[in-house]
């Protein structure tokens, strides 16, 4: 479908010529010369009038669909009715292994946690420094050996991801209005690092210590009643952020006046920050009234950085919304299996097919298979690390429980022979120009 708009029925001379021949054929005018200033800039002025406004009828109606809009709000705001929000700019991510062994004495059962940032790590590329921070809780228990192995709190693996960009913090006080949205003037931030806390409390927001509820991305939850603490964080038509929540419990539990919204995000640099082969950890860590010295600290870079990205543009968004809309948050189809794979890892994936074990040879039945050609750079460890991901988020929404094999994409190399017949009388151009034209022309 073509995208471009063609303007030739509203041709501004074709215009002004059938008004020209509507006053010519008119008794009233039949003696005029409308070929004299006078008319003649009348005629301009009608033929304008009628080609501006069809020129804006046929704007309008062309962004009113995701097949033909041009501008990007419009396509945003198609893609949201199906359902679908755009991808953000994507933190480079590295994954790391961080031990520490320290010199002081310590009750080596005791476990020390360190929240989302606390974290904080450097690396530079082509000379610039990027910073990389956890965007989830860390814990660090000795098991009474006296080296701490730091973990994720909700993994036992001693793999931890780090994601890079400034960390920001944006507080609002909720009015209590049905349909409050807070907006985020920043067009670089990376939604799937956001952490939102609701605080009661406003005095204890503004420390940050104390009780406070944590809400989740609709798009990560697989579950909604109305005790669910929900955000939806999208686009907003000036391509800055915008928050919202549930009005009147329709997406769970709502803040209300008087609460206090916390939102905790990442401003990333996106593909700028991929290939940093290591990172030096640049925070100050503290296990009780004990500051550990550099010396005791081992980080070592298990993947260079990669997965950073730009905001995804027009042409995914309307490529990719109709399918998202189709899989509805499961896995039934391979198509479903595709859109959602993507959706949350497509930051990392060139290309991706899937098939179900009916179609496969020989057959599988009770498995699905899938093809990935991996972004360039990725290391194996990386790869394994993804491949991981993916299978525990397809056990979470795929509603049959079927097994999902990985299968290495195949190149194909394709030669090609060309024939043609031409006849040299009708044209003057010679053999060797025909044969560059059609060989030009194929390619």
């Amino acid at each position: 479908m073509a995208t471009t708009i063609t303007s030739t029925e509203l041709d501004f001379e074709k215009i002004k010529q059938k008004l020209k021949i509507y006053f010519e054929q008119d008794g009233a005018f039949s003696d005029y010369d409308f070929e004299g200033s006078a008319l003649n800039s009348l005629l301009d002025v009608l033929a304008y009038n009628t080609h501006f406004s069809g020129l804006i009828a046929n704007f309008a109606l062309n962004e009113s669909y995701l097949g033909t809009a041009q501008l990007r709000n419009s396509v945003v705001s198609l893609s949201e009715s199906l359902g679908y929000i755009p991808g953000t700019r994507n933190s480079s991510q590295s994954t790391i292994s961080l031990t520490i062994k320290p010199s002081g004495p310590y009750p080596f059962d005791q476990v020390y946690s360190f929240l989302p940032g606390e974290l904080v790590m450097r690396g530079n590329i082509d000379g610039t420094d990027y910073t990389f921070s956890n965007r989830k809780t860390i814990t660090a228990d000795a098991q009474g050996t006296g080296t701490y192995i730091f973990r994720p709190f909700d993994d036992n693996s001693a793999s931890i991801v780090v994601y890079e960009g400034q960390a920001k913090i944006k507080q609002y006080l909720v009015d209590g209005s049905a349909n409050a949205l807070y907006v985020i003037p920043d067009q670089n931030i990376d939604a799937s690092t956001a952490i939102v806390k609701v605080y009661s409390d406003p005095g204890v927001a503004a420390t940050g210590i104390g009780a406070y509820t944590v809400y989740n991305n609709i798009f990560e939850t697989s579950s909604i009643n109305d005790q669910s603490t929900l955000y939806v964080l999208r686009e907003s038509p000036n391509k800055f952020y915008e928050l919202t929540f549930g009005a009147f419990n329709s997406l769970g539990v709502a803040p209300v006046a008087g609460n206090v919204v916390d939102l905790n995000y990442l401003r990333t640099s996106g593909i700028a920050a991929n290939g940093i082969p290591t990172l030096k950890m640049i925070s100050t860590l503290k296990f009780g009234d004990y500051t550990l010295s550099p010396d005791e600290i081992s980080v070592v870079t298990k993947t260079s950085s990669a997965g950073g990205s730009e905001k995804e543009g027009i042409e995914s968004i309307r490529k990719k919304a109709p399918f998202q809309y189709s899989s509805q948050n499961r896995m039934v189809t391979p198509l479903d299996y595709e859109a959602l794979i993507l959706r949350k890892f497509g930051n990392f994936i060139t290309d991706i097919i899937c098939w179900g074990g009916e179609d496969n040879v020989p057959p599988e039945y009770g498995t699905t298979f899938t093809s990935i050609i991996w972004k360039d750079n990725l290391s194996s460890t990386a790869v394994s690390e993804l491949r991981r991901d993916i299978v525990l988020l397809t056990k979470e929404l795929s509603v049959v429980s079927f097994n999902l094999k990985f299968i290495a994409p195949s190149e194909t190399y394709i030669s090609t022979k060309l024939y043609y017949q031409y006849n040299p009388l009708l044209g003057s151009s010679s053999q060797s120009l025909v044969n560059a034209s059609v060989q030009s022309t194929v390619t």
